[in-house]
This record gives C-alpha cells, sequence and structure tokens, in this order.
C-alpha cells in the first residue's frame, strides 16, 4: 500500500523513515538524525542499514523491504557523495542503488515515498 493511500486509511498514522547516506561522509550527522527521529512519536521505524541489516543477511532483500514499506527516504548527501559516485562508476554502490530503487519504485507505483534530499544540490545523478 502505498503511503498516500495508507493515509487515508490511517490518518496520522507514524510513519516509516528511510536513510539513505554514505558512511563515510555523513555518519556523524546520520547519527544526529536517527537520534532526533527515535524521539518522534509520529516514526513508526527509521532504517538505517547499519543499525538494520544483520551480519548474513541478503543485503538486497533488507534494502527492498525497507525502500517498500518506507513513507519516507531522505537522502543524506555530504560533500564527498558526487565524488564517491564517480570513484564508484565500475562498482557495487548501495547508495546510489538506494536512491534509484527509491526513485523506481515511486515512478512504476509500486510504493509512493516521499524522497528528500539533504545537502548539497546535486545537478545529476550518474546513470546506475
Amino acid at each position: 500500500m502505498s503511503s498516500a493511500a495508507a493515509d487515508a486509511v490511517e490518518p496520522g498514522r507514524p510513519k516509516n523513515v528511510f536513510i539513505s547516506y554514505r558512511h563515510d561522509d555523513n555518519a556523524m550527522t546520520v547519527a544526529v538524525l536517527k537520534k532526533a527521529l527515535s524521539d518522534r512519536p509520529d516514526i513508526a521505524n527509521d532504517f538505517r542499514d547499519i543499525d538494520n541489516i544483520d551480519y548474513g543477511d541478503d543485503f538486497v532483500s533488507a534494502i527492498d523491504k525497507a525502500l517498500n514499506a518506507a513513507d519516507v527516504v531522505l537522502v543524506i548527501i555530504g560533500p564527498r557523495w558526487v565524488d564517491t559516485i564517480r570513484a564508484r562508476r565500475d562498482e557495487t554502490d548501495w547508495v546510489r542503488y538506494e536512491v534509484t530503487e527509491a526513485l523506481r519504485l515511486r515512478a512504476a507505483g509500486l510504493a509512493d515515498p516521499a524522497v528528500v534530499v539533504i545537502g548539497d544540490v546535486v545537478d545529476v545523478l550518474p546513470p546506475a
């Protein structure tokens, strides 16, 4: 059920938040954000891979499940975000996967997360 549909059925329902960020660029900012979100009664779950995926879990399945359940996807962009995308062009880039998958789900109408970008402005997200 999309978040808009869920709100129509359950007005004021606590929201699921997915936090996408680069560990080497935004770890402290995201730790503070996660603490602030955990204190809010209108937030049911705040997903951060380092906290919500255990060793040995299927990483892609866990990310996909969390994105499908997300009402809001927060993309935290730091000063090295774009450089990291360029450096990882030929590698698996999980942050790129998270962002493109959230946008794909929204475009396909399979989920309706609000995708919020916080940080530096990015002109173009390079192709996955």
